[in-house]
């Protein structure tokens, strides 16, 4: 038999090896998955597959051509979850697992400050289980910014520190690897509807619209408001305890439900902006000499249903300046506060928002650097905040943002303001209306 003859058939047989191993690791995989959903059902734990791969093979409807078509993937981790609610009797829990093989690892943090969460002062975040080369990570969904009692959003942990081990450790865990995607930073999921499905005969529940579920993990990051950062602050400047400032708070955290429901129901996406951004982001509180609520808006996701959605929560139309494509502004008022928002523009490489003044017609323009948004609990509320929102911040209000300033000048304090015209004559009973 020639070299070359030879060579091929060493080849043929590696490869050969290769397809069964990887065959062979991708039907582990299946069977972890189908042990883990016996055992969360011993528990009555419901097992929510929130994979992002499996799922979009789920969507696409491509998978493997085999009886096993979507959970005999060959990556090394698979991701699912847990509402923390339901997760009891962990103990026993853990050891029902290891009787299936499995090593078991516990992730373990700290409450955070800004979290009422009762109990003890660690939460459990995730738990990985491992077995052949192959771990399935768990994550606990915790209820936050619930308007009502289960109706609220879930919080997610993030993956740091070292595991505290449940049962005999074989291997490394793989949790921590730049492969993770769930678990890498502190989310925050929008509640969202599940369903029963049998997925490989293995019983499970999957988002009933995995497709918004995948799109929605892509802006899921979660930043804690700094309460140390807020005490020391306090510490300098006490906090407004008066009965007028206690009003204007309870004022204001109403209009921001309110207003919060509106914008949830039609789907509009908004974050807190300017005086209500600052003062979540200094002292985990609203301004109350600042007298409003503001947040903003991105133009692109205006809705003509705004006005109607805002006035059937209560709140009522006070100003309309400017136009949708350009320096648009709504104010709304409840009980003496008023709810402005911001319509943001987006350039090349920047973003704007437009003021106008009544008296003169005269435009104005203030200029952030582009951001992202991520989640943050204010008011027992799920809101969104710029993610770099110091920049965000400073941009407004300088480098001293840290002292409280209560003489402000709308035209001329903020450090990115310009003007930017006038509006015609022609056009004044269209941009600057009254109600």
């Amino acid at each position: 038999m020639s070299r070359t003859a030879k060579l091929f058939i060493c080849c043929c047989l590696i490869f050969l090896f290769v397809q069964w191993f990887l065959h062979q690791r991708a039907e582990d995989t299946a069977i972890n998955i189908a042990n883990l959903s016996v055992v969360c059902h011993k528990y009555n734990l419901p097992l929510l597959l929130v994979d992002p791969r499996i799922l979009q093979q789920i969507i696409t409807g491509v998978g493997h051509q085999s009886k096993c078509k979507f959970l005999c993937h060959q990556q090394s981790i698979s991701y699912f979850a847990v509402e923390q609610k339901f997760f009891f009797n962990q103990e026993e829990f853990f050891s029902d697992l290891d009787k299936y093989g499995f090593s078991c690892f516990v992730f373990r943090q700290h409450t955070p400050q800004g979290f009422h969460f009762p109990g003890s002062s660690q939460l459990v975040t995730h738990f990985e289980v491992q077995r052949n080369g192959h771990s399935i990570l768990v994550s606990l969904l915790y209820e936050r910014g619930a308007l009502i009692p289960g109706r609220g959003d879930f919080w997610l942990g993030k993956l740091k520190g070292n595991p505290l081990q449940v049962s005999t450790m074989k291997g490394t865990s793989r949790c921590a690897s730049n492969e993770v995607i769930i678990g890498r930073e502190y989310s925050l999921w929008k509640r969202f509807k599940t369903s029963k499905v049998t997925i490989d005969a293995v019983p499970l529940r999957a988002p009933t619209f995995p497709e918004a579920f995948v799109n929605n993990l892509r802006d899921s990051k979660f930043i804690e408001c700094n309460t140390d950062a807020a005490n020391q602050y306090h510490e300098r400047h006490p906090k407004d305890e008066t009965s007028e400032a206690e009003e204007f708070r309870q004022s204001a955290r109403s209009l921001l439900r309110k207003a919060k429901s509106a914008l949830d129901d039609l789907g509009v996406p908004f974050w807190l902006s300017s005086g209500t951004c600052l003062g979540w982001f200094r002292q985990c509180d609203f301004i109350p000499y600042s007298k409003d609520v503001d947040i903003g808006i991105f133009a692109k996701d205006y809705h003509e249903s705004i006005t109607n959605y805002m006035q059937n929560n209560g709140l009522m139309l006070k100003y309309s300046f400017g136009k949708v494509e350009d320096s648009f502004e709504l104010s709304f008022v409840e009980n003496d506060v008023k709810l402005d928002i911001f319509f943001f523009y987006e350039e090349e490489d920047y973003v704007w928002n437009g003021g106008t003044q009544l008296k003169t017609g005269n435009k104005y323009k203030y200029i952030f650097k582009k951001f992202d948004l991520c989640w943050t609990e204010f008011e027992g509320l799920s809101l969104r905040v710029p993610c770099d929102t110091e920049t965000y911040i400073e941009a407004n209000y300088g480098k001293s943002w840290r002292e409280p300033v209560k003489q402000w000048n709308w035209k001329q304090s903020p450090p990115n303001v310009q003007e930017n015209g006038q509006w015609p004559k022609s056009e004044w009973a269209e941009v600057m209306q009254a109600f």
